[in-house]
């Protein structure tokens, strides 16, 4: 493949055989100055059962930096399980990847996990977690997302990795400014690609160097309305908690929004509309803004 194709330009190298039932790649390797894998799979089509192994030296991004990998792929009764034991992305790393896929019927369960081991002053690994199904008559998703023990300033760099050369000096001074910020929280969402709905228990950020230092909140909602169960912010001594519903008018785009706060142990409750480019908001102490 030229380098107007594919930069730096690629050799494929490959051997494919099958029939009805399965597809055997004895060999596929890709080897050129930005890429280099070898693969070595087989797929039997009616149960999704895959084995094989793919191995990626480097695979350079657009930004310079490279993903390297190795994943395994291990059939089950149905299905497939694959494993990484690491993935490094530029100066980053992921451990312990697993994702596994199970056909039904008329449904797919999916599940994958990683770890994250570049901050463990708290005792653990971070943890990047999610599971879920697909409905194929329906086309309906649902499905579940956890984060645990994961730094804000490691998925800053995580990202940095990834985005181009001129970006990376912002995303590493953002990561800086949230050193110490630990992330934990769970998530459901459900679409049927023409619908979403979500609710979030409880997403936490806690500065872990510094006390008092504390962002919690939980919300549900779709793309009609949104309810903010809670919101509770500490810093320093200074405590803020609120609750909000916000309802979303899909033909006027007109939005109509309802607030309870706290502020010092001082409640404030707000009224407010938004529609077209006018503003709107009504409340305690006799607070009017048009």
């Amino acid at each position: 493949i030229p380098n107007e194709l594919f930069q730096g330009g690629v050799v494929l190298n490959y051997k494919v055989a099958g029939d009805e039932n399965t597809v055997s790649v004895s060999r596929f390797s890709a080897k050129g100055a930005n890429c280099s894998a070898d693969v070595n799979l087989e797929l039997v089509f009616k149960t999704l059962q895959l084995s094989g192994l793919a191995e990626i030296p480097y695979f350079v991004l657009p930004n310079g930096n490279s993903v390297s990998t190795d994943i395994y792929f291990d059939p089950l009764d149905k299905g497939f399980m694959a494993f990484a034991p690491q993935l490094f992305l530029g100066q980053k790393s992921l451990t312990a990847l697993q994702l596994t896929l199970l056909p039904h019927n008329d449904s797919y369960d999916f599940a994958f996990e990683a770890y994250d081991y570049s901050n463990t002053d708290n005792g653990e690994p971070g943890l990047i977690k999610f599971d879920g199904s697909y409905l194929t008559d329906s086309k309906y998703v649902q499905t579940s997302v956890s984060l645990n023990s994961l730094f804000v300033s490691s998925l800053v760099e995580f990202g940095s990795q990834m985005v181009p050369a001129e970006q990376i000096n912002t995303l590493n001074t953002v990561a800086g400014a949230a050193d110490g910020f630990m992330l934990s929280g769970d998530a459901y969402v459900s679409t049927d690609l023409k619908s979403l709905s979500y609710n979030v228990p409880y997403i936490l950020v806690a500065n872990t160097k510094k006390d008092n230092q504390v962002l919690m909140l939980s919300a549900n909602g779709n793309e009609q309305e949104l309810n903010l169960d809670q919101l509770n912010f500490v810093y320093g001594k200074y405590a803020f908690g609120a609750t909000a519903a916000v309802n979303f008018n899909k033909e006027s785009k007109d939005i109509f929004f309802t607030t309870d706060m706290v502020f010092e142990n001082v409640p404030y409750h707000f009224n407010g509309t938004v529609m077209n480019n006018l503003i709107s908001v009504s409340g305690d102490y006799n607070t009017l803004v048009d």
